[in-house]
Formats: C-alpha cells, sequence, structure tokens
C-alpha cells in the first residue's frame, strides 16, 4: 500500500514556521496511524491468504477421496454387471432346463395314462413288485389269484390296498404260498 500526499503552493517559511510544525506532527501522526491500519490490513490480507491455501489443500483432498470412491463405486458397478449378465445367463438356463422337465414330466403322464389304459383294457392279471418282493402295484386280476383286498392304483373301488405287503405273504386262491421261488423269476 502506498501513501500519496499532496501540497498546495508553498507557504513563506518566516510566516508559517508554527503553522508548519502543527501540520507536520499531525502529518506524522496520520502518517503512524495510516502505517499500522497498513501493517494490520498486511496481516489480515495474509491470514487471509494462508486460510484460502488451507481450503484450497483440503478441497483437493476431498476431490482426490471423490475421485477414488467414484472409481470404486465404477468398478463395483461394472461388478455388479458382469454378475447380472452371468444370473441372466443362468436364468435362461433354468428356464430351458425347466422347459425339458416339463416336456419330460408331460411325455411319462402320457405314457402312464398309456400304460394304465393298457392294463385295464386287456384284463390281464399283472402284480409289479420291488427287489424286495413287495407289492408295488397290481391289476384288479390279481385278486383273483391271490388273496388281496382292494386293488391297484387304477382300481376304482377306493378300498384298502396291500402296496408295500410282501408277496409270500400273500396266499394264493387255489394253491399253497410256499411257491415264493417262482415269483423270482
Amino acid at each position: 500500500m502506498f501513501l500519496v500526499a499532496f501540497v498546495e503552493g508553498r507557504a513563506p517559511l518566516a510566516d508559517n514556521k508554527n503553522q508548519a510544525a502543527g501540520t507536520s506532527t499531525r502529518e506524522e501522526g496520520a502518517t503512524k496511524a495510516l502505517n499500522r491500519e497498513l501493517l494490520t490490513t498486511k496481516a489480515q490480507l495474509q491470514a487471509t491468504v494462508e486460510d484460502l491455501e488451507t481450503a484450497n489443500e483440503e478441497m483437493r483432498s476431498i476431490s482426490e477421496e471423490y475421485q477414488s470412491v467414484n472409481e470404486e463405486l465404477q468398478s463395483t458397478n461394472e461388478e455388479l454387471e458382469t454378475s447380472k449378465e452371468e444370473m441372466q445367463s443362468i436364468n435362461e438356463e433354468l428356464q430351458t432346463v425347466n422347459a425339458e422337465m416339463f416336456a419330460k414330466n408331460e411325455a411319462l403322464t402320457v405314457l402312464n395314462s398309456d400304460f394304465k389304459n393298457l392294463l385295464d383294457s386287456t384284463q390281464i392279471a399283472t402284480i409289479f413288485l420291488d427287489d424286495d418282493l413287495c407289492i408295488k402295484s397290481f391289476t384288479p386280476g390279481m385278486m383273483d389269484i391271490f388273496r388281496l383286498r382292494g386293488g391297484g392304483p387304477w382300481a376304482a373301488n377306493g378300498r384298502h390296498c396291500p402296496i408295500g405287503r410282501l408277496l409270500r405273504t400273500a396266499t394264493r386262491l387255489s394253491e399253497s404260498p410256499s411257491r415264493t421261488h417262482d415269483y423270482r423269476a
């Protein structure tokens, strides 16, 4: 900061000595006050500049942190997109498998119905056993050969069905029940 003082014309030295001495004292006081104000302003300006530099450093630091967080979010977003695509692919595969399973289920239902209709229409006495010779199912014609209550799963009479019972515990109507060895064949 600069101080510029303008003085109009020169006063005669002899007449104005007292007056000049008073003016010079006032000017010195004003100059000292202005110098103090100048120093205070400089100190305030310096403090403001330092505060501004500190704030700028903090802003740079925050900006770098935001950039880092943004990069992490972009990376996470890319991973999520990849996972989404994988899930869509798996979902499509599951839909394909479900469609195949549904088609096979439908085919089995048709085959089961055809098999039931075949057994019902031929009136052939048939019994189905598991590996332990337990009855899995039978047709109504088997009731003419063995003492079985109810029918097989195809019987519509609703009576008790001996499914799961051992074949050797079922007695034949015309012969002895000791012929279990024939059933394994």
